[in-house]
């Protein structure tokens, strides 16, 4: 007989130092004991949580699990693990992790709070969520700084292919006109300046030819000598042609231009581009 009443002292002493909540409840809903884990954690009496439907403590999204749970057990099949939530005298709830067994008509249960693991979970979760995010953003700014290299890579190739137009049909017929009237010593100079003049950018040529690709290379080139200010007479003697050809030039010039018929300076127009 003493042997049996120390155990059953021992196994009271168990049930009332666990830090688990602990629970004898009846198939049809209804907690028989609870250890003092309970009222610890949730904060109600045990008188209240012995003398209604442990339902009225769950959480109103948690019920029909609960319930399903409870029909489980009430078949003979344990719980091996089942989450919900209760409420606790404050309002609040508060997160349990249940591992249940049925037994002669009654439930032995054994539950532990998960609310701070809860909580750490979310955060973690709301800390990926972010990250994602981040990482989608930094994506998308990739994205876009590629696109923006790119554009500066093609306008680096279009602006070296206008440096290219510019010098081939503007400046160097002017230097080869102007080495073939001048003397030996003119020629090596104007030499000089053919080869520094390839290193030369400008987007007149380019503009130019985006106004109107219909302009010979003579019509540009004659372009580019009213844009730097010379008469048609000066144009004439640089280009070893008559005054009535130059003339004959800028009509085409402004008739392509659309400049025909307007009082339109040709040469401020084409300091304009």
């Amino acid at each position: 007989m003493k042997s049996y009443e120390g155990e059953d002292r021992r196994i009271d002493k168990f049930f009332n130092l666990s830090l688990d909540l602990l629970c004898i409840a009846s198939l049809d809903g209804y907690f028989l004991d609870v250890n003092p884990a309970f009222m610890r954690t949730l904060g109600h009496s045990k008188e209240l949580l012995l003398s209604v439907k442990f339902l009225e403590f769950v959480h109103p999204e948690d019920v029909q699990a609960t319930l399903d749970e409870l029909e489980k057990l009430g078949e003979g099949r344990k719980t091996l693990y089942f989450e919900n939530r209760y409420r606790c005298k404050n309002g609040s709830y508060k997160w349990l992790g249940w591992t249940s067994v049925p037994a002669n008509q009654v439930i032995y249960a054994i539950a532990r709070d998960l609310t701070n693991q809860k909580k750490t979970e979310n955060a973690l979760r709301e800390s990926q969520d972010k990250l994602l995010t981040q990482t989608r953003d930094l994506e998308q700014k990739n994205i876009a700084l590629q696109e923006v290299l790119s554009q500066i890579e093609q306008e680096k190739n279009r602006f070296k292919q206008e440096v290219s137009a510019n010098i081939e049909e503007l400046v160097l017929p002017i230097v080869n006109q102007l080495k073939r009237r001048t003397g030996t010593a003119d020629r090596r100079h104007l030499a000089i300046l053919e080869k520094n003049l390839r290193t030369v950018t400008a987007a007149f040529g380019q503009k130019i030819s985006r106004k109107t690709l219909k302009l010979t290379p003579k019509e540009v080139e004659i372009c580019n000598m009213i844009r730097g200010g010379l008469s048609s007479k000066d144009i004439a003697r640089i280009l070893n042609i008559s005054q009535r050809t130059v003339d004959n030039h800028r009509n085409s010039i402004r008739t392509k231009l659309k400049l025909s018929g307007k009082k339109t300076n040709l040469a401020t127009y084409l300091k304009s581009l």
